[in-house]
């Protein structure tokens, strides 16, 4: 199965992703934005409306990923979209067959804190067809051009909720097309088969299990040199694919190598600096 991420940026994280999937038996292709214009990603750009905390060049990078994919696939392909901040701890003969069997769904994965799930879907290591890719990205440009209110409204809501990171995402207009277009979809953040596509380092749950922590991070050990979590019922469950989101990334090289004591020393100078954040506020 094909791996595709965009990314043009130069860091020790998208090497160590690069590195471990090609480990376990992926070959990722990393693509640079195309310097000559994508027509459908030229006429989103035309119809975007800026609605986040975050950056406009953040989230138009984030948008763009599909539009560069799009336009690689071919017909009959199932293939994965990857963010460059995963650490790969399985290959493709290991991937749950309930992902690789469901050949017309949009797996991806939705957060979930204290049994509340978000209105986002992560496509961090989402599966994928042509024809579905396609008409998301046609669902993009029409969203923005026809629903410019709807997704106001949605980000005013957000806000006044008290969200401090809100923000109207790819990972939302994800979610919306799930909904308003009826796409089948499978939820990747749940433990299948004894694997884990992890949605996010730093968070406890899944849809059917709660995980150990450490330093504010999911806690992992090694059994036969492959990573493993474990839940709270103690069960060892082995990472798909580990998400290091935001500064967590720093540990994604002493993992690759297999260095665990330096992985949790930078994870718990991240915990120590969050806890005198959070004194001096």
């Amino acid at each position: 199965m094909q791996l595709y991420c965009v990314e043009d940026r130069q860091a020790p994280f998208i090497d160590a992703f690069v590195q471990s999937s090609t480990n376990y038996g992926f070959s990722p292709k990393v693509i640079a934005p195309n310097s000559s214009e994508n027509l459908a990603y030229a006429r989103f750009r035309q119809v975007y409306r800026h609605l986040s905390i975050n950056p406009e060049a953040f989230e138009l990078a984030c948008f763009r990923r599909y539009f560069e994919v799009a336009t690689m696939v071919q017909e009959g392909e199932r293939f994965i979209i990857a963010d460059s901040d995963l650490l790969l701890n399985a290959g493709p003969a290991d991937l749950p067959t309930i992902f690789m069997d469901q050949t017309n769904v949009l797996v991806g994965s939705i957060g979930r804190s204290s049994g509340t799930l978000e209105s986002d879907i992560s496509p961090h290591f989402s599966f994928w067809t042509p024809t579905l890719l396609r008409q998301f990205v046609d669902y993009l440009i029409h969203a923005y051009e026809s629903q410019d209110s709807r997704l106001e409204h949605i980000y005013r809501k957000r806000q006044d909720a008290g969200n401090k990171r809100a923000a109207i995402s790819d990972m939302t207009l994800l979610h919306l097309f799930m909904q308003d277009e009826s796409i089948a979809f499978i939820d990747s953040n749940q433990v299948v088969e004894g694997l884990l596509i992890d949605h996010n380092f730093c968070m406890t749950e899944c849809a059917n299990a709660t995980f150990k922590m450490n330093f504010g991070f999911k806690a992992f050990h090694r059994e036969r040199q492959i990573l493993r979590f474990t839940t709270t019922t103690d069960e060892s469950v082995r990472p798909v694919a580990i998400h290091l989101q935001g500064r967590a990334k720093i540990a994604s090289q002493p993992l690759l190598q297999g260095n665990d004591l330096s992985a949790r020393m930078r994870l718990g100078s991240l915990s120590a600096a969050r806890i005198a954040r959070a004194w001096l506020v």
